[in-house]
């Protein structure tokens, strides 16, 4: 018992004593051990790395998609999950429109700031506005068919809460916010 005693308060002045040689610090101070700040990267990626990081997302997308409608057929995940891979493939599709259409952009310019330094000829520049024109309509359609399919989904969505609230397992709440979602995307399809 006695040992006990002394064991516990040896290892309570060894802890106070440990305490007084930790460094003091304010609370806006660095500690020792503590990387700076990063410098700023910038927020968008490269157009280049951004497309090929969104080509290997729509790819694995595409095998999620196909293996949800084979699990929900087996009964293992329910059909709005199957729907929602679907739609994730459609919405990383025009992602990656959008980020050739930006790849497409910088392209240009590099070949015209190139182009006017004389190192390039006047058919790369057609060659790259070309490439910049078909990526802008493949842009284009893209986003369209997201913004389709972004509203189908949602439409669906609002027959199936009012199903569930007819059945009296729903509620009015989602209904309204369900409502109002597709409101807001029509509105945004019409403009």
């Amino acid at each position: 018992m006695m040992l006990r005693i002394f064991t516990a308060v040896a290892a309570f002045t060894l802890v106070a004593s440990a305490a007084d040689e930790l460094p003091r610090h304010g609370p806006n101070e660095a500690m020792d051990f503590e990387p700076g700040l990063l410098p700023d990267l910038g927020n968008a990626p490269e157009p280049v790395d951004s497309v090929s990081k969104l080509e290997g997302s729509i790819e694995r997308a595409k095998r999620a998609a196909a293996s949800g409608e084979r699990m929900f057929r087996a009964g293992i995940i329910a059909k709005v999950e199957a729907e929602k891979r679907v739609l994730k493939v459609v919405r990383l599709g025009a992602d990656l429109a959008a980020a050739r259409l930006e790849a497409a952009k910088s392209e240009l310019a590099g070949t015209r700031a190139e182009f006017e330094a004389g190192k390039l000829s006047q058919e790369l520049i057609d060659a790259a506005q070309a490439n910049l024109e078909a990526a802008s309509q493949a842009a284009a359609v893209a986003a369209d068919a997201w913004k389709r399919a972004e509203l189908a989904a949602a439409e669906l969505n609002l027959g199936r809460q009012r199903q569930l609230l007819a059945a009296g397992i729903g509620s009015k709440s989602i209904v309204q916010r369900a409502q109002a979602h597709v409101a807001d995307l029509k509105s945004k399809a019409a403009k």
